[in-house]
């Protein structure tokens, strides 16, 4: 059974539905900061 989410957010690209928690976690463990910066870099 799923818990409530007490800060939901609407990721851009996928249009999904995540608690804040849930994607910061995802992001420390999965994302390096070089990734980060490139990606950004890219969109301006």
């Amino acid at each position: 059974m799923g818990c409530l989410m007490e800060d939901p957010v609407k990721l851009p690209t996928s249009g999904q539905i995540v608690d804040r928690k849930t994607i910061y976690r995802h992001l420390l463990k999965y994302v390096s900061f070089n990734d980060t910066l490139y990606t950004f870099c890219n969109q301006i």
